[in-house]
């Protein structure tokens, strides 16, 4: 419900700023996952306090031995990283086989258009820093252990991940996040600390931001 409000209220924003032309500018797509953001944390926020409990206590933050925690965290996400990317790949090529398009993600598309700084800046700090501590709260946080206590571990896990995956609309991302969203759900359940799939989903996204920049950069020059 947050996602559509959010959608549609930023929809009317930029058909009052930019008319129906396509497609949107950078700024009004960070502007647009800005807001989003702030309506989910509010909504966590909420319920966490609804709950009687505090961030901590509710997604366990920065449990105990965090540091190392989180070096493991680096190290078990790049073969995960190259696993996704290489099953990117094949879901492009499979795609392109049968004819399908595939084009890219919005956010993806908003930085290869983009060359001011300052819009660059504005979706880093989205899709690098507030994009995955909000997604790994709802998904990995609360939708993941709601299906777990009622006893769906591998039935949950695929779905949660499978919804992750959806909400990126975009065909050849789909397998290669389900895997991701699996991979992160296990490395929550592992560490009992949701900082750590924030922290490996950061590193994904951090990269994958800094390979799209290094891209643009070599097709300009």
């Amino acid at each position: 419900m947050v996602m559509a409000l959010s959608g549609l209220a930023v929809e009317g924003f930029a058909r009052t700023m930019v008319g129906t032309s396509e497609p949107r500018p950078g700024w009004l797509l960070g502007a647009g996952t800005g807001v989003l953001h702030l309506l989910m944390f509010g909504m966590v926020q909420w319920l966490v306090r609804a709950h009687g409990y505090r961030w901590t206590d509710a997604f366990g933050i920065f449990s105990h031995g965090w540091p190392k925690t989180w070096l493991r965290t680096a190290i078990w996400t790049l073969p995960a990283m190259i696993g996704a990317w290489i099953l990117h790949w094949g879901c492009t090529q499979i795609l392109d086989w049968f004819g399908i398009s595939h084009d890219a993600q919005a956010a993806v598309d908003a930085v290869r258009r983009t060359s001011a700084i300052w819009e660059r800046g504005l979706l880093f700090i989205f899709a690098v820093l507030t994009a995955p501590i909000m997604e790994e709260v709802l998904f990995r946080g609360i939708l993941w252990p709601i299906l777990r206590d009622r006893g769906w571990r591998v039935v949950g896990c695929v779905a949660v991940s499978a919804l992750f995956a959806l909400i990126h609309a975009n065909a050849a991302a789909l397998v290669p996040l389900l895997a991701l969203g699996i991979f992160w759900t296990w490395l929550f359940e592992k560490t009992g600390d949701l900082t750590t799939p924030i922290l490996s989903h950061a590193i994904f996204n951090g990269l994958n931001f800094a390979w799209l920049l290094i891209s643009v950069a070599h097709s300009d020059a």
